[in-house]
C-alpha cells in the first residue's frame, strides 16, 4: 500500500512539472518576433547581395559581361558533372589533355607553314 501512494505522488509530480515547464504566452510571441526579424535580416541580406552582384555587371564593358556569362555557364555544367556537348568535343582543335597532346605533337603545333 506504501509503494502504491508513493508511485502515485512520484507520477503527480513528473505531470506537474511537465505542465510548469511549458512556454507562456509572453515566450512564445518573443519567440515567433525573433524569427520574424531573423527572416527580414536574410531577406534584407540576400536583396543587398543581389544589388551587388547588378552593381558589379553594370561596371563591366560588354565583352566583360559576355565572357562572364560564358563562364559561368560553363562553371555551372562542370559543377553538375555534364560533359562538353559532343560536336565540340568532336571537331575541337586539341583532345581534352592539352598538355599530353603539345608535348607529343611539338613539331605539329609549332610549325609556320
Amino acid at each position: 500500500m506504501i509503494n502504491f501512494f508513493f508511485t502515485l505522488i512520484i507520477c503527480f509530480c513528473v505531470t506537474f512539472s511537465v505542465f510548469s515547464q511549458e512556454d507562456s504566452k509572453a515566450v512564445k510571441n518573443r519567440k515567433e518576433q525573433l524569427e520574424r526579424q531573423e527572416e527580414e535580416k536574410r531577406k534584407q541580406g540576400e536583396k543587398a547581395h543581389e544589388e551587388g552582384v547588378e552593381k558589379h555587371m553594370e561596371i563591366q564593358t560588354k565583352e566583360t559581361r559576355k565572357r562572364m556569362k560564358k563562364n559561368q555557364k560553363k562553371s555551372k555544367r562542370i559543377n553538375h558533372n555534364r560533359n562538353e556537348n559532343f560536336f565540340q568535343r568532336l571537331f575541337s582543335y586539341y583532345p581534352a589533355d592539352k598538355k599530353y597532346f603539345l608535348q607529343k605533337h611539338k613539331d605539329v603545333v609549332n610549325c609556320s607553314v
